[in-house]
């Protein structure tokens, strides 16, 4: 009883506690993933500022270059000495009307930054149609960035088609202009908590800030492109989770689940209460019990006396003193009668703390039944009730006497206080080996359908006119079928036309 208690205290606290866990948990999740999606959109702001001096600084060195691009028939030597006085340009060139590259001239005398510059160029002339004239009726592009990966990384050429269908242009000097977007974006020793991070188009870090070190894969909050002719790089940022849990409010799930807590508290206090307030009862019911299990052996012993003289006068009169021996009778069985309802109680209370036991001993079971039967003989007899009996276990067998005789004498009680008032008491016997089937039937007005299911339960009596009236404890059934199925067998309602009809079944045991 207190496992079970307790294992059902402990659910009324788990399962709340746990359903609110999993909800709450849920609940922290999706808020969360609504706070993270908030923080990345603040953050692709800042990034996308940044962006846009990025932007501003490739247009600012856009129109620089633009201002140095070759003239069409502008001679090499004055090429040369522009290009020493722009440092941030390290090349110039000049395609003809034709695609031809006459600038550096191939087959002329080179410097050797010319031959460098056609190196890691090649791939661009190679390419006849990269700078062709478009087609007739096409919109023609007039300048524009081409970037290109030699080696060390990207490449920037700004070019523009003149009106001749020339196409010159410039090569942005890679490190001054790598310098320059480094010197634009913010210092290393910032924001200790976050990271941020350049990265061209093959993915690898150009250059990075922020005092946090990220994990290797950790994925980035937040993502900004960049535009042309930096297409493919990007900007990220990623947080540690101090600076995460800031930024979304981390007290969220501590607020969540300290409320889960309290509730859980208030939920264990309840439950301690309960098991206090269901110990108390306990106790207080184990002493009613203890109490009646006292009075019930107290009564015991001077009951039996008291059918013992009663028997022995009942023997010692005279046949023709017919008043006095009917007066014995009804002294002998309400004697037996209150005899057999202590004998429930305290088997009943045996049974409920799990000590009712059988005692073996070798007998026939009809012999047993005769016993009850002589026992309930002046009260069936005034009861008006026929006895009808077809006995056939007259073999010996191992089996507890008294125990039978006690769920027998429950049966037939019941026969004597629901079936009165006529009719006939139907008990059968048969052996099969070692097991034994009594069968009690009635004429009475028998067990009502929708209370058939509940006569083996403690204290379970039909409501009805036919119990008004009538004394009982409601335990002679329970009790009953106990003791059968400590015997190996059962004790089962069998449905008929009229009457009760039980069918008891026990199974001797081997020899001791």
């Amino acid at each position: 009883m207190r496992i079970r208690l307790l294992i059902s205290l402990s659910l009324l606290v788990a399962a709340p506690v746990a359903a609110l866990g999993v909800l709450g948990a849920r609940l922290v999740d999706d808020e969360q993933q609504a706070l993270r999606r908030q923080v990345a959109r603040l953050l692709t702001g800042d990034l996308l500022s940044t962006a846009d001096g990025i932007d501003a600084l490739v247009r600012q060195r856009a129109d620089a270059v633009a201002d140095q691009l070759p003239a069409p028939g502008e001679k090499a030597t004055t090429l040369r000495t522009r290009l020493d006085a722009t440092p941030w340009i390290s090349a110039f060139f000049v395609l003809g009307g034709d695609g031809r590259l006459r600038y550096p001239d191939p087959k002329g005398a080179l410097t050797n930054a010319e031959r460098a510059f056609l190196e890691r160029s090649k791939q661009l002339w190679n390419r006849r149609g990269l700078f062709a004239k478009p087609a007739e009726g096409a919109q023609a592009v007039l300048a524009g960035w081409y970037p290109w990966f030699y080696e060390n990384g990207l490449h920037l050429i700004a070019w523009a088609r003149k009106d001749d269908g020339s196409v010159v242009g410039a090569e942005l000097d890679r490190m001054r202009f790598l310098a320059d977007l480094i010197g634009f974006l913010p210092s290393s020793g910032a924001e200790t908590e976050e990271r941020r991070v350049l990265r061209d188009a093959r993915g690898e870090v150009v250059y990075q800030w922020g005092g946090f070190e990220p994990e290797v894969g950790a994925q980035a909050v937040a993502t900004v492109p960049l535009a042309v002719p930096l297409k493919g790089w990007k900007l990220e940022i990623l947080l540690s989770d101090a600076a995460f849990t800031g930024r979304m409010g981390g007290g969220i799930r501590a607020a969540l689940f300290s409320g889960i807590g309290g509730f859980a508290l208030a939920l264990l206090l309840l439950a301690v209460s309960l098991y206090r307030s269901s110990e108390r009862a306990r106790r207080e019911a184990l002493q009613r019990v203890t109490f009646v299990n006292q009075v019930s052996h107290e009564l015991k012993t001077p009951l039996t006396n008291i059918r013992l003289y009663a028997e022995l006068l009942e023997g010692r009169l005279d046949e023709a003193e017919t008043k006095g021996r009917r007066d014995l009778e009804v002294i002998v069985s309400e004697s037996q009668r209150l005899s057999r309802l202590i004998d429930n109680v305290l088997s009943f209370a045996r049974q409920g703390r799990g000590e009712l036991k059988l005692r073996f001993s070798q007998i026939a079971p009809d012999q047993v039944i005769n016993e009850v039967l002589r026992q309930f003989a002046p009260a069936l007899r005034g009861a008006g009730i026929t006895v009808r009996s077809e006995l056939d276990a007259s073999e010996p067998l191992w089996i507890d006497p008294d125990g039978l005789g006690q769920m027998l004498a429950n049966l037939i009680s019941n026969v004597e206080k629901y079936a009165a008032g006529g009719g006939a008491l139907r008990l059968r016997s048969n052996a099969d080996g070692r097991r034994v089937t009594i069968s009690v039937a009635d004429d009475g007005p028998g067990i009502p359908k929708a209370f058939a299911r509940r006569i083996f339960e403690p204290f379970g009596r039909a409501e009805s006119a036919l119990t008004e009236g009538v004394s009982g404890t409601g335990i002679g059934l329970a009790l009953a079928r106990d003791l059968a199925r400590l015997h190996g067998g059962d004790l089962l309602l069998k449905q008929q036309d009229q009457g009760a009809f039980f069918e008891l079944s026990l199974m001797g045991q081997e020899e001791a």
